[in-house]
């Protein structure tokens, strides 16, 4: 510290000295442009005056013998001619001549004087008494301040008369001088070669020493510089002084600007003191603030060194390992844990050895996603890998930028994560072996009852028993969908769809269905959709079926008479994004809080709890709870909701809101009623750059569209629209290919960019997941969205909602499928073969049959099937392994997955292999149909 203001100190005294110097030279030039200065400026006036006194004499000389001048009383137009001369001169020289006259022998006299004041001239002429004296040569006398010129006239060779100029040497310096005078800073003197001061413009009373230096220079005409002294009535001075000779009218003087040097000191010395004080202050503040700031970062200093032995300490003591180490990899610090994960015995053992890379120990799991930094690595040791996170910060230790590696165990929570996606494994086994299990039976039972609902031999008595017992297996098949459904919100595996739907279509089934389902019933269904909710919307309208369908089921349990109503409005919308409020109250029973959080699944009762309300507990209300929140909405519930019709509140009141998309398309000003035939839709495909779909390009053919192909890329739309230039209806359908190598909405883009969505009819159809797919089709004017799989029915219905004039193209294709389609079904179970055998004769086809996986790649072998309905759980061989054998011999066949597992990753596993699509046991006739209307094409 001592030497640190050592230095300041010596610092401050060099930079004071420095100073000095510097001002000392900065005196010195200045004093040297001092004299430059005054050289310059006493050299320009003594040229002015030599100029001067070149001309004023023979300017003179002129006025007598331009005219007879001798004639000037004689001779008026001499007169006025002499008369305006001498004035013209007067005027050029009135700085230094003050009067002019003019005299002959004769005593004639004419006088010429200049009144400054009034700046008018004063002369006149009159006959003297006594003749002034005649000089015949040119003369100059003094005349007390002044002097006067004699200027000989002649005649003839003879003297007439004089010409006179009074000549003012003071005037004409002090106007000379004028210019040049800055009082105390400068002046101008004038000395005669006898040494006399005859004029002086700093004032009287002054004594200048060394003027006999300015009479020798004079005398030899020199021009030059001095340092002397002047000599005031209070002081005596040093000035510098220049000095230049002057000739006029015959007289030697001495020109001398002349300027203190005390006046440069002066201004140095206080500007020096100014200045030196305030660098003096300057360096003694920051000299002080500095002292203070390294007393402050002292202070600072031995806290943080105090803190950083309690953060040592305390990371010593911590769970977690750390280890810093340098650029060169070497170890300077380390804890305990660090040793402990490392199996060594002490952390001192790591001091100074090089930090191993770890690199290639990182271990592959799912743990690192739950934090965000950091690699999961395995560290071997005798008792065990070790399962460790391992984290990287860059830390300033010990001066220098050094690593910090973070330990953290987590081989317990590795442990447990394994466990917990064990057994999340096993529970999905469990939901789909349970769902095997139970749809296997109910399959059959729901395909025996619909044959006998079907069948028209039935005794009325036993036909409303089949009703019965078909309403029966119904309501079965609701409550195990709602177990798995709930079940997969549990695990997360609930997918929602984004497809369009019609609401008030969609409200009126839940409402007719719910009607149905009670026939007997006393309440009354209302149902009320404000008009400011649009029709035509994008969301999943399953879902949304089965939240107002359970909600009402739920309503219908607590309500013996009275009402239920739905009300649904719109709470906020934000370009074609909408959230809607559904409300739905009823006249039932009357809930607690209490009783409306366990309704709802708010909270697990106790099992005294469940056993007392165990008949209201239903798994409706809390599968509806969590769809609603799955559809980014909230619900809530309240009780009472109404008055009944006797005036006593009751019932409850349920709120909930979803966020759906409008599917409202673009309007398009084009004029499709000329196109009644399929073969004046001309077609543009646009595929991905990596191939394209022939199902797709098939299905386009089947139909009869004039079809043209070409991949997409960056030049496709500039020769698109050059193309249209030239033929403009080249082109009225566009269709863009949607695949997993080619995202078919940066065509979709391209195009609505460029302004050509808004003049074709634009379609896409897509072989990829299609969530969220409906919704951007609306925002970039894409008309219709198909969906892989789909048959030709559902092109040509596309294009017959657009091109409204097509006819007679929908009996054409039916009359392409008029052919009995050859179907084979493959089962284990002999009841499965039975009903979907029984559902196909509904549909006129007589299936084929095969017990396992090996009959049904027997018979695919020796004959071709138009379609495949595959059961997935076999025995020995399961329906993936013989669909993948199939399709390997025979690649064009058309293979469904029927199944009573319909989890997702089965539905996923089907796709995979190959098969076109799963179709959930128990199935329906017009599942089948779909199905066989789908993929049946005609040999």
């Amino acid at each position: 510290m001592k030497r640190t203001f050592l230095a300041a100190y010596i610092a401050f005294v060099l930079l004071m000295i420095i100073t000095a110097l510097f001002y000392l030279s900065l005196y010195r030039n200045q004093v040297e442009y001092a004299n430059k200065l005054l050289d310059r400026q006493v050299m320009i006036a003594g040229s002015d005056i030599d100029n001067i006194s070149m001309y004023i004499v023979s300017d003179l000389a002129e006025i007598d013998f331009s005219d007879d001048i001798a004639l000037f009383f004689s001779d008026p137009e001499i007169n006025e001619r002499a008369k305006e001369k001498m004035k013209l001169y007067y005027s050029r020289y009135d700085e230094i001549v003050v009067g002019l006259m003019l005299y002959n022998i004769e005593g004639d006299v004419y006088t010429l004087f200049k009144d400054e004041e009034r700046n008018s001239w004063l002369d006149g002429s009159y006959r003297a008494q006594t003749v002034p004296a005649i000089h015949e040569t040119e003369k100059l006398e003094r005349d007390r301040d002044r002097y006067r010129y004699y200027q000989p006239v002649l005649k003839d060779g003879m003297v007439l008369g004089n010409l006179v100029i009074t000549i003012d040497f003071n005037r004409f310096f002090s106007a000379t001088f004028n210019k040049y005078n800055l009082e105390q800073y400068q002046w101008q003197w004038v000395v005669d070669d006898a040494g006399n001061v005859v004029f002086d413009n700093h004032g009287s009373g002054v004594i200048y020493s060394h003027l006999d230096r300015l009479t020798r220079a004079l005398a030899e005409g020199m021009v030059g510089r001095m340092d002397h002294t002047m000599k005031g009535e209070e002081e005596e001075v040093e000035i510098l002084s220049s000095y230049y000779p002057v000739n006029i009218f015959s007289l030697d003087f001495s020109l001398v600007f002349s300027a203190p040097k005390e006046f440069f000191r002066k201004y140095l010395i206080r500007n020096s003191l100014i200045l030196g004080l305030l660098t003096f202050f300057t360096i003694l503040s920051i000299i002080l603030l500095f002292r203070s700031f390294i007393r402050k970062q002292s202070h600072r200093l031995e806290e943080k060194r105090s803190s950083e032995s309690s953060l040592l300490s305390i990371l010593d003591q911590m769970p977690v390992g750390f280890i810093i180490y340098n650029e060169s990899r070497e170890i300077l610090r380390a804890n305990k844990k660090a040793a402990t994960l490392f199996s060594l015995e002490s952390e001192d053992g790591m001091t100074g050895k090089l930090m191993p890379d770890l690199s290639c120990n990182e271990y592959a799991c799912d743990v690192a996603g739950e934090f965000s930094q950091g690699r999961v690595i395995r560290l071997p040791g005798p008792g065990g890998d070790k399962i460790v996170l391992l984290n990287s910060i860059p830390v300033a230790w010990e001066g220098g930028n050094q690593t910090l590696e973070a330990l953290i165990d987590i081989t317990s929570l590795e442990l447990a994560r394994r466990q917990e996606a064990d057994a999340n494994i096993a529970k999905s086994e469990l939901l789909a072996r349970m769902s095997f299990e139970i749809r296997t039976p109910l399959n059959g039972i729901l395909g025996m009852t619909e044959m006998l609902n079907r069948s028209g031999d039935l005794p009325p008595e036993s036909k409303e028993i089949a009703g019965l017992l078909r309403r029966s297996a119904d309501l079965l098949l609701n409550i195990i969908n709602d177990i798995f459904d709930v079940s997969k919100m549990e695990t997360g595996k609930m997918i929602l769809d984004e497809i369009p739907f019609r609401l008030r279509e969609e409200v009126a089934y839940c409402m007719n269905f719910v009607r149905r389902q009670n026939p007997e019933s006393f309440v009354s269904f209302e149902s009320k959709i404000d008009q400011a909710v649009p029709e035509n919307l994008i969301g999943d309208p399953y879902r949304l079926r089965q939240v107002i369908t359970n909600l009402i089921t739920n309503a219908v349990a607590g309500t013996q008479t009275g009402e239920i109503r739905l009300e649904c409005r719109v709470k906020q919308s934000e370009g074609n994004r909408y959230i809607l409020v559904f409300t739905l109250t009823d006249t039932g029973n009357t809930f607690t809080r209490a009783e409306i959080k366990k309704l709802f699944g708010d909270y697990i009762a106790s099992l005294s709890e469940r056993s007392e309300w165990s008949e209201d507990l239903r798994l409706g209300p809390i599968l509806a709870r969590q769809l609603v929140e799955l559809m980014g909405g909230e619900l809530q519930a309240e009780s009472p909701a109404m008055k009944d019709a006797s005036g006593v509140e009751k019932g409850l009141k349920v709120t909930f809101t979803i966020s759906v998309h409008l599917n409202e398309k673009i309007s398009k000003n084009i004029d499709l009623s000329s196109y009644d035939d399929l073969s004046d839709i001309r077609t543009l495909v646009l595929t991905g750059t990596r191939g394209r779909d022939d199902d797709f390009l098939s299905i386009m053919h089947r139909v009869g569209l004039p079809v043209s192909v070409t991949s997409f890329q960056k030049h496709t739309i500039s020769q698109i629209k050059t193309s249209l230039q030239n033929d403009p209806g080249r082109y009225i359908l566009l269709v863009i290919f949607d695949e997993p190598e080619a995202d078919g909405f940066e065509v979709a883009e391209a195009l609505m960019k460029e302004g050509l969505t808004s003049e074709h009819i634009v379609l896409m159809f897509t072989s990829r997941d299609p969530r969220g797919h409906y919704a951007r089709c609306v925002d970039m004017g894409i008309d219709h969205l198909l969906v892989k799989p789909f048959a030709a029915e559902d092109l040509m219905n596309v294009l017959k909602e657009h091109f409204q004039a097509l006819s007679g193209n929908s009996a054409r294709l039916k009359s392409d499928k008029s052919e009995v389609p050859v179907i084979l079904v493959v089962d284990d179970n002999y009841l499965n073969r039975k009903v979907v055998g029984s559902l196909l004769k509904v549909l006129s086809v007589n299936a084929e049959y095969a017990a396992d996986a090996d009959e049904a790649i027997d018979k695919a072998r020796s004959k071709s099937y138009d379609l495949i309905l595959m059961d997935l759980i076999m025995p020995e061989k399961d329906g993936f392994e013989a669909a993948r054998t199939i399709l390997g011999f025979a690649a064009d066949t058309q293979i469904v997955a029927l199944s009573a597992d319909n989890m997702p990753e089965t539905r996923l596993k089907a796709e995979k292999t190959g098969m076109k699509e799963l179709l959930a046991k128990p199935v329906t006739v017009e599942e089948l149909r779909r199905v066989i209307d789908r993929y049946h094409k005609p040999r």
